[in-house]
């Protein structure tokens, strides 16, 4: 599997291409956690191109879920393609995740949400 990346303004974008199972699993979770460990990192994974995920590349995913909420990050997911969606349902993953179908919406409302948590409205008292 191969992977690239790119930043968005404050959002990391990953693309993730070819198939994600256990082979790879192990040197991408160490990218991953280098990536994520940067406080406030906003994620977004494009799984359009990824033809394949095992149950480790599930977990992976998830890894990378609960690490960014750990570090006060969020993770999302784009555009997963046709087999990835499918198994995502039958895990029931997808509740687990904010999933984008398309990337320009994605960054749109990723950067309102952004402002939301960098400048909250003032509740009155």
């Amino acid at each position: 599997m191969n992977f690239t990346q790119r930043k968005v303004e404050q959002v990391q974008i990953l693309t993730f291409v070819g198939s994600l199972s256990a082979a790879q699993v192990a040197v991408l979770r160490q990218q991953l956690q280098q990536l994520i460990q940067a406080k406030n990192a906003w994620v977004l994974i494009d799984l359009s191109q990824l033809n394949f995920i095992d149950a480790q590349g599930l977990s992976l995913l998830i890894f990378a879920l609960r690490r960014c909420h750990q570090f006060q990050g969020e993770l999302f997911l784009l555009k997963p393609s046709t087999m990835v969606r499918g198994l995502l349902e039958l895990t029931r993953l997808q509740h687990s995740f904010i999933i984008y179908l398309d990337e320009h919406a994605a960054l749109m409302h990723l950067k309102q949400l952004q402002q939301a948590v960098v400048h909250p409205s003032k509740s009155p008292c």
